[in-house]
């Protein structure tokens, strides 16, 4: 990347455990792009978990099965993404979720990162997916842990992380409950 984001989208649509363990990459994101402003995309069941996170300025639940169902909802999503202009867009996920890719490519966001394969892409997709985004990450493969995974996705960005663990943030009012 030839300047440093300002804005930045990170899009996870997976579920809570691999958001948990995902969500380790984001301190060495923030501090890579000079404290850039990361607005995260997640399930809204998820939303609590970068809600309490220092690195995440602002975060967008979104109900999944209403994103594949209603058009209007789905356009007024990606509306707007686009209206945030952001530089950069991050899909970390390693297998194929045809809704991130909507989002991801709906934000026009100028540059679009995802790995180089993906486990469950089929061949014509790949082909299409090659050409929509503007840097492809090369991991381990399909028997690599997805700790290992995030590891390589942050190493394609030029960023060395050898300690990536299951990560939530807690607010004030979680660390009194507990």
């Amino acid at each position: 990347m030839e300047t440093r984001p300002k804005k930045i989208l990170w899009v996870r649509l997976d579920a809570i455990g691999d958001n948990v363990l995902a969500a380790s990459m984001i301190p060495y994101i923030y501090e890579k792009y000079g404290s850039a402003r990361i607005t995260a995309v997640c399930q809204q069941h998820i939303s609590e978990l970068y809600e309490a996170s220092p690195f995440v300025e602002k975060v967008i639940g979104i109900d999944k099965m209403k994103m594949y169902i209603e058009s209007k909802y789905r356009n007024d999503v990606v509306l707007s993404l686009r209206n945030e202009n952001f530089d950069v867009a991050f899909e970390t996920t390693y297998s194929w979720d045809k809704l991130t890719d909507y989002l991801i490519m709906g934000s026009l966001a100028r540059e679009r990162v995802t790995f180089e394969t993906q486990g469950n892409l089929p061949p014509d997709i790949a082909l299409k997916k090659s050409q929509a985004f503007t840097k492809l990450i090369r991991t381990g493969g399909v028997y690599e842990s997805e700790m290992d995974r995030n590891r390589d996705f942050l190493r394609g960005l030029g960023i060395d992380a050898p300690n990536l663990n299951a990560t939530v943030w807690m607010n004030k009012a979680d660390e009194q409950f507990a």
